[in-house]
């Protein structure tokens, strides 16, 4: 089986994206790849570096036809207590088990590819704890504002769930370099490993059109990649808790969300200067919007049209939910390193706003990672360091509850299906993560740290009136994690303990308790595991 023009590596595939991008840094694969827009198309990598047990099996080739069999890919995840949501796609955010399993067919016909790759899932749902039922009516009332302004409930049912999903299916239409397509797959837009903040999998992937760069485009000034996409964004169906409550006996909290399609259209747009070996640069913008509220034909391509747009003259109550980044990536192949950073813009009113108050509604990711040698070929020692930040600054962002994805006029919010669509850690938030792991190029066994402050946002809305600095939500995790290539299996794994300190923002001190002291103290353990078959190939067998 050779590799086609249009074949991808999904986002989230095991081990396979996370190697070519680590050939980057120890040798001249894919150079001119940013890794900024994901899936990845497989044609760009040399050969060499794309074993065909990858993909799955050739049931039929012919001179312009071939069909293949993919690989059967599942997908386990467990909590114990709560949940702890990192990159999972169509999971839900649940306690107890989950599984997933994932099969399907490729054809390809001369210009035209189409992949059938359907996932279908089963969920516990477990009931866990949420938001207490013990806090204040001013509490809820401020609480209630990230479940008024966005769809993204508690719990995605309470019972086990079993439900078909379209996965990572597409039908395309290749042009030399381009394509155009109509795809259910998740999208990645940008550098970061372990949040981006326009688009990630932290969700289940959306029906969108698209038209992209299959590989980079070279010209005299450097090479270029870019994607513009427009969806249909669908809502989770699912209400926040206690949707009876009242706020002072007579204004109830939750307001019913309006029953409206929502449209989202985006750009991406990366360049590597012809002159800076291994700088990569990026740009990605967001518009959603509710249908109905479409002001003309030309929304459908809002992501484009806003650039020669001026804001003046929209009505507040139908203005769009928008949001905008700009990215870098830097290999430092001597080094063997690379270090990556993307700032971005919440409610992005355009770049003379950007340019005069940097600091409203904004948030980053910065990355770095580095390998050592070790003294065996072939065996490294990896550092990773991540730190993503989306808590707002108190004197703008708060004051207008400008959380991240959150949106008064579009009130579910930047979710699909009640889950955000950018960093998973969700709004108000920040995560700091480091790597440390031996590897080499079929093994991996690492150690991982992470320190996560839950929605800062809420918290300083809800207490900061009364100096109580104390309540903060802080996960510290240590897991160990690794993947391991044996015979005809391809198994990656994660074991992850979480300290969940003042749980859902709760430490209750009785008269003369020491102000610093334990709070709702839990520990929550995570197992992740993926397994892909290798399906056989002609090759292989012959072999």
């Amino acid at each position: 089986m050779s590799v086609s023009v249009g074949q991808v590596i999904d986002v989230g595939t095991p081990i396979v994206e996370e190697q070519l991008r680590r050939l980057q840094l120890i040798s001249d694969s894919a150079i001119h790849y940013s890794f900024f827009k994901r899936p990845l198309n497989m044609s760009y990598f040399d050969h060499a570096l794309i074993k065909d047990h990858w993909f799955g099996n050739s049931i039929l080739s012919q001179k312009s036809f071939e069909l293949i069999f993919l690989n059967p890919r599942v997908d386990l995840d467990f909590n114990s207590n709560h949940p702890y949501e990192r990159n999972n796609g169509n999971f839900n955010p649940a306690k107890g088990l989950q599984y997933r399993r994932s099969i399907g067919l490729y054809a390809q016909w001369k210009f035209i590819e189409i992949q059938v790759k359907p996932d279908w899932l089963f969920a516990q749902n477990e009931d866990y704890e949420g938001f207490s039922e013990l806090k204040g009516p001013r509490i809820w009332w401020t609480r209630y504002n990230w479940w008024t302004y966005a769809d993204h409930p508690e719990q995605h049912g309470a019972s086990d769930e079993w439900r078909l999903r379209p996965g990572q299916s597409y039908l395309k239409f290749n042009y030399r370099k381009f394509s155009l397509g109509l795809s259910s797959q998740n999208l990645w837009w940008g550098p970061g490993k372990k949040n981006s903040l326009l688009m990630t999998n932290a969700a289940e992937g959306f029906w969108h059109l698209s038209l992209e760069t299959q590989i980079p485009i070279d010209t005299k000034i450097g090479t270029f990649e870019g994607q513009f996409i427009g969806g249909i964004l669908n809502n989770s169906d699912y209400s926040p808790p206690d949707t009876l409550r009242q706020y002072g006996g007579k204004t109830n909290l939750y307001v019913p969300f309006r029953d409206a399609d929502r449209y989202l259209s985006g750009i991406h747009i990366s360049y590597q200067p012809k002159w800076v070996d291994g700088l990569f640069l990026g740009f990605s913008y967001v518009n959603q919007q509710y249908l109905g509220d479409a002001r003309d034909e030309w929304d459908v391509l809002a992501a484009v049209t806003d650039v020669f747009r001026r804001n003046e003259g929209i009505d507040d109550r139908i203005r769009p939910d928008r949001y905008a980044s700009l990215f870098l990536r830097w290999i430092w192949k001597e080094a063997q390193a690379e270090v990556y950073f993307e700032g971005g813009k919440n409610k992005f009113q355009g770049f003379k706003e950007f340019l005069m108050v940097p600091e409203k509604d904004a948030g980053f990711v910065l990355g770095f990672t580095k390998l050592f040698d070790l003294p065996q070929p072939g065996n490294f020692l990896e550092v990773g360091l991540e730190l993503t930040k989306l808590a707002q600054s108190t004197d703008y962002s708060l004051a207008e509850l400008n959380s991240w994805y959150l949106d008064q006029n579009i009130r579910h919010g930047y979710t699909q299906k009640g889950q955000w669509i950018g960093a998973g850690i969700g709004p108000g938030s920040n995560l700091a993560t480091i790597d440390l792991s031996w590897l080499n190029a079929d093994h991996k066994l690492g150690l991982v740290l992470e320190r996560e402050l839950h929605n800062s946002d809420f918290y300083y809305l809800a207490y900061a009136h009364n100096r109580d600095w104390n309540k903060y939500w802080v996960d510290y995790s240590i897991g160990i994690q690794g993947y391991t290539q044996i015979k005809d299996l391809m198994i990656q794994g994660r074991i992850t303990r979480i300290t969940s300190l003042n749980y859902q923002w709760v430490h209750e001190r009785e008269p003369g308790d020491p102000y610093i002291g334990p709070g709702n103290d839990l520990i929550n353990w995570n197992f992740n595991l993926s397994v892909i078959y290798h399906l056989p190939t002609k090759r292989r067998q012959m072999k």
